[in-house]
């Protein structure tokens, strides 16, 4: 037994060598074959956002990428170009990137897409779907739409960041979703919505605003050609624009980026928008809000309230005579946050003690809002509480029967109330 483990030991011994030198080989060529799977960013156009325009049957498609800094800077900062093709398909006009700038266009890092004016105006789905059967990017980057044009929004330089994109992505957070401020929804969920029973889904609306007393920072925001950016200059055609070190300045200085505004869509088409208020009540239907602020009056005085919690409940059914009825109800955890008039320090002391009647006149106007956001949907023939998926799921011996006009047969009602934070 000892003799057999003694030559079996030195025969592991013998092979260590061999084992070594393949493992060196598969390394080697792994290495020249692609490089572990790494980008080279000097041969690969790293796509961050993209903005599609239409214009009659053509796709026009701005695509913003990341340009990597030099390394003997001392502080590098992050920087990009925008460059902008054409083609009868989005997928043609992408891969026109390749021929414009030597780069191979990689979606890998794709977060944005941004629809312009005229592509809304069009089944949305005829911008959209290249970018769902694309394997290499992520369904989960964030969509929204603009008016005018995408190639605009997505070349304006704010004090906020020096890429457009990212600033555009720090809106479109959850966080802003959570506090109500805007509607944040994905590629993903925007595609569910308009496959599934209700053909609707709405999405953000992105807009530029101008800051007060015309704040800056940041470089001049001169525009450079040669060979900046992969040697692109700017052109009136769309050839590749560059944004400043410092993200402001020029034409654009002191602009930043809102989407407080929801549109909705039917069957693809943009129909109506949301204002901020609705939205804000639509967010808060639509899986509640935290720490978010909301104002009402009450005696002539105004009152900030701050959100602690919220509750939503929605319940769908067919009642005894056969009419398809949605309730929304809601309950607000909520404390004094500010108030147009002075207080006692007794009163400021304590801000979960609300006077009742504050909370129920918050209560009246959010209930309201909920109504106006459900006739403006009813109207466009936009699901937005998805009546016909909970027609589907919980009465479906009316699914057929109902399907087709759930909206214009729904009896809608809505119930919020107001409770002080303990």
């Amino acid at each position: 037994m000892s003799f057999r483990g003694k030559n079996g030991h030195n025969s592991l011994r013998r092979k260590t060598p061999v084992i070594y030198v393949l493992a060196v080989i598969f390394l080697t060529i792994l290495f020249f074959s692609n490089d572990f799977g790494l980008v080279d960013i000097q041969k690969t156009a790293i796509v961050l956002a993209v903005g599609i325009d239409r214009e009659n049957e053509e796709f026009i498609v701005s695509s913003r990428i990341a340009v990597p800094s030099s390394s003997g800077e001392q502080k590098a900062a992050a920087d990009s170009i925008q460059v902008e093709t054409r083609g009868d398909t989005v997928g043609a006009a992408i891969q026109e990137i390749n021929m414009k700038t030597g780069w191979y266009p990689k979606l890998v890092f794709l977060n944005l897409i941004v629809l312009g004016e005229t592509a809304t105006e069009k089944n949305t789905f005829e911008s959209l779907d290249y970018f769902l059967r694309n394997d290499y990017m992520s369904d989960d980057c964030k969509i929204c739409c603009c008016e005018g044009k995408a190639g605009e929004k997505l070349n304006t330089k704010t004090t906020a960041e020096s890429i457009p994109s990212l600033s555009v992505g720090k809106i479109l957070s959850e966080h802003s979703a959570t506090t109500g401020l805007a509607a944040v929804t994905t590629l993903r969920e925007f595609a569910a919505g308009y496959f599934g029973v209700s053909n609707s889904g709405y999405m953000p609306v992105l807009k530029v605003d101008e800051l007060s007393g015309g704040a800056s920072g940041g470089s001049s925001g001169e525009k450079e050609g040669g060979q900046s950016g992969g040697g692109q200059e700017e052109t009136d055609s769309g050839g590749a624009s560059e944004t400043s070190q410092g993200g402001s300045g020029g034409e654009s200085g002191g602009k930043t980026f809102s989407a407080t505004e929801t549109a909705l869509f039917s069957n693809g088409v943009y129909r109506e928008k949301l204002t901020k208020d609705e939205t804000f009540a639509f967010l808060c239907v639509n899986g509640g809000v935290r720490l978010a602020t909301f104002d009402a009056e009450y005696g002539g005085v105004k009152y900030t309230l701050m959100i602690k919690k919220s509750k939503p409940k929605i319940k769908f059914f067919v009642d005894d005579f056969a009419a398809p009825r949605l309730s929304v109800s809601l309950e607000m955890i909520a404390e004094l946050q500010d108030v147009s008039s002075s207080q006692t320090i007794v009163e400021i002391a304590a801000p979960g003690k609300t006077k009742q009647a504050v909370l129920d006149e918050a209560g009246k106007k959010l209930t309201r809002l909920i109504k106006s956001v459900f006739e403006k949907s009813r109207a466009n023939n936009c699901d937005l509480f998805d009546a016909g998926k909970r027609l589907q799921k919980y009465e479906s011996a009316y699914y057929n029967a109902y399907r087709d006009n759930i909206l214009e047969r729904l009896l809608f009602y809505a119930d919020v109330r107001f409770s002080p934070a303990q």
